[in-house]
């Protein structure tokens, strides 16, 4: 059965323990991810955040089309549900079709609470960016 397009915090979870081959993308940068993020997640950032601001990440889809089959369940996750609303729609028009926005993000946004306001499982580790850029031959 295809993901919805948008789910909660709490729903990620309980789609990701009754169908663990649901992918979890956490879009936001390597910073935040590495403060917490769920269980599992593989982290490829929509944006970089730096001393000017956020900044978009050149190699965005050609991670994704290395790191992501398009056939796949994915959800995308973010800090509010907005990059991760922006990654959905990005994806779909390269042609991935399972693909669900987890609004509140991890760290929710108003009047919607977040992952890690849900008392859902946070983790350290995971697949980071550095690993994801190893496969695309860069650093």
């Amino acid at each position: 059965m295809p993901l919805p397009a948008q789910m909660t915090p709490a729903s990620a979870h309980e789609t990701r323990t009754h169908a663990p081959e649901t992918l979890f993308v956490d879009v936001r940068s390597p910073q935040e991810f590495a403060a917490g993020h769920a269980p599992g997640a593989v982290n490829i950032p929509l944006l970089f955040l730096d001393p000017t601001g956020r900044r978009p990440n050149p190699d965005f889809m050609a991670a994704c089309a290395k790191a992501l089959p398009k056939s796949a369940p994915i959800i995308l996750g973010c800090a509010s549900g907005g990059r991760s609303g922006q990654a959905q729609a990005m994806l779909r028009s390269e042609g991935w079709t399972d693909l669900s926005n987890m609004i509140g993000g991890f760290s929710g946004g108003p009047g919607m609470p977040g992952w890690s306001q849900c008392g859902l499982p946070v983790a350290t580790d995971g697949t980071t960016w550095a690993a994801v850029q190893a496969t695309l031959g860069g650093g």
